[in-house]
């Protein structure tokens, strides 16, 4: 039988001296915390044998010793042993415990309660670690710890590293008490705190974000512990603190997480996650080609490890679909509205909302592309479906349908319906966004086409220059909705004025619409069609230099 190593040594003496940190628990520490999978006497208590017995699980006695490893009565000259201990993962730290724990039990320095069953995968192994009675000096640990680790026993002397080594290494990595407070606190947020998070981006509300205010700083707080914190802790806390950051339209903060995130070594779902939120930040930007090579990554990894059954599979086959859709590749968004229609429809039932969200994604590709019974049928089931659902969780898919409806019943000349569903849509965005939110764009735009058709066109052209205002505050100048609402605002000039400085206003409107559409959507796209239309017809008017119209 081989020797144990020094490694099985060190993570031996640090595992012995937890537990007699523990046994030593003093009552100004308060009540002693229980711990999962491990059965111990209370500290004072009076136990029938002659010798105290500890018995539990690896992963009981890693969570003991990082819960030890912060008390003050820890003896100090074991705290180098953690240098090496809090550089594991989770999963390592559980390997390296178990293997200890099971030296241990080949020398007989511990009694092994409980063999392994045949055929159980799970590797956990119960154990009992004899303990003298009352080990409240420090006399007595130190007897106890000399004869279990005394050299020339059981411990092979002759894999021990050179001690002139040994102690450079330990003053290069001295142990900084505040970063093992730090790792706590940062697995206390990933394990305790994360998981109550809202997860679907349309859950941060302004009611949310305001509960959420000081939570956030804890938040930024406990990312800035990278060295301290395992990646998959890590990877939960930044990818939390990006979705927030993304509900408050702080979209360079939270691109910054999700690309930290998937520099990190985690699990595959993280890196998955982070790629399709990295996804979402792109696509409201108006960075369409990276949205789409996020989306596609995060898509295919969600695929390949969770199945195509999963929820967060579904999920990025709606995003790529509405990507598709805004791009104007009108034939791969019908196909990926249909594909997500289908997933969700098997996850959910047909009358959830998020299958509601589906529907009225594939009714806007039947309305751009002039189905328009079709889309109508689908938006109606859209609305009837989101209706008799509480508010929670019908909005804001319910502000969609309406969107949608009001836009049918402005084509067909119904203006006083259209615009009741405008309004109402508004009041639910201000209520549960709050008034500087983008999505309120889209439906002041619409309305300012209502206006535009009853010949109230200042009206119009006030609610084209809030819409401007609102997306170029959040987005920036070269935004494509920005470039499609500065071709309708073009529009409503020409018609509004015949003025040349006002032709001139309006072709380099166009012009800049023009410019940022060719760069991200697909030359048929509709609004690119349309401002290449109002360009041409500048051209033609009189009035109009042939000088300005190359400026």
């Amino acid at each position: 039988m081989p020797r144990p190593t020094r490694k099985h040594k060190l993570y031996a003496e640090l595992l012995v001296a937890a537990l007699l940190t523990y046994l030593t628990w003093h009552p100004e520490q308060g009540e002693p915390p229980t711990i999962e999978k491990l059965i111990y006497p209370q500290p004072g208590s009076k136990p029938k044998d002659s010798k105290l017995k500890v018995k539990g699980t690896p992963d009981a006695f890693v969570a003991l010793i990082k819960l030890c490893a912060q008390l003050p009565n820890f003896k100090r000259k074991y705290r180098k042993h953690l240098v090496a201990f809090q550089k594991l993962s989770s999963r390592e730290e559980y390997n390296e415990i178990r293997d200890t724990v099971t030296t241990l039990g080949k020398y007989r320095l511990i009694q092994e309660r409980t063999p392994r069953r045949r055929g159980n995968p799970n590797r956990i192994r119960d154990f009992i670690l004899p303990l003298p009675l009352n080990p409240t000096s420090l006399r007595k640990q130190e007897e106890i710890l000399s004869r279990l680790f005394a050299p020339g026993k059981a411990w092979d002397e002759a894999e021990w590293e050179d001690k002139s080594q040994a102690k450079q290494q330990e003053t290069k990595e001295a142990v900084n008490p505040i970063l093992l407070a730090q790792k706590a606190f940062c697995q206390a947020m990933a394990t305790k705190v994360v998981p109550h998070l809202p997860v679907q981006l349309s859950d941060y509300t302004s009611e949310t974000l305001t509960s959420l205010t000081k939570l956030i700083s804890v938040l930024e707080t406990a990312t800035q512990s990278t060295a301290s914190v395992d990646a998959n802790h890590h990877a939960a806390l930044l990818l939390s603190l990006g979705r927030i950051y993304l509900a408050q339209q702080q979209l360079d903060e939270a691109q910054k997480l999700f690309e930290q995130c998937i520099t990190l070594k985690a699990n595959s779902s993280a890196t998955a996650d982070s790629l399709h939120w990295l996804g979402i930040v792109h696509h409201q930007r108006g960075n369409y080609a990276q949205a789409e090579q996020c989306y596609i990554n995060g898509l295919e990894q969600r695929t390949k490890f969770l199945g195509e059954k999963h929820p967060d599979v579904a999920t990025s086959t709606h995003a790529l679909a509405e990507l598709y859709s805004d791009r104007g590749q009108f034939p791969e968004a019908e196909t990926s509205f249909v594909q997500a229609l289908s997933r969700h429809q098997t996850l959910y039932g047909k009358k959830h909302p998020r299958v509601a969200c589906v529907l009225n994604g594939l009714a806007t590709v039947y309305t751009k592309t002039n189905r328009l019974e079709q889309a109508e049928a689908l938006y109606q089931e859209a609305f009837n479906i989101l209706t008799i659902q509480p508010d929670s969780d019908a909005y804001p898919h319910l502000t969609d349908s309406q969107h949608g409806l009001a836009n049918l019943y402005t084509r067909r000349g119904e203006y006083e319906k259209a615009e009741k569903l405008h309004r109402d849509a508004i009041e639910a965005i201000e209520q549960y966004y709050g008034t500087n939110h983008p999505n309120l764009a889209v439906h002041k735009a619409s309305l300012a086409v209502i206006y535009k058709a009853l010949g109230q066109l200042h009206q119009a052209r006030e609610l084209y220059i809030e819409c401007l205002n609102l997306l170029r505050s959040v987005y920036g100048n070269n935004h494509p909705q920005v470039a499609i609402y500065l071709s309708d605002l073009a529009w409503l000039i020409t018609e509004e004025s015949k003025e040349p400085y006002q032709l001139k206003l309006a072709l380099s409107f166009f012009q800049k619409s023009i410019s940022i559409l060719s760069r991200v959507c697909e030359s048929n796209h509709p609004s690119l069609i349309n401002a290449r239309r109002g360009l041409n017809l500048i051209c033609l008017r009189k009035g109009v230099n042939k000088a300005d119209t190359e400026s």
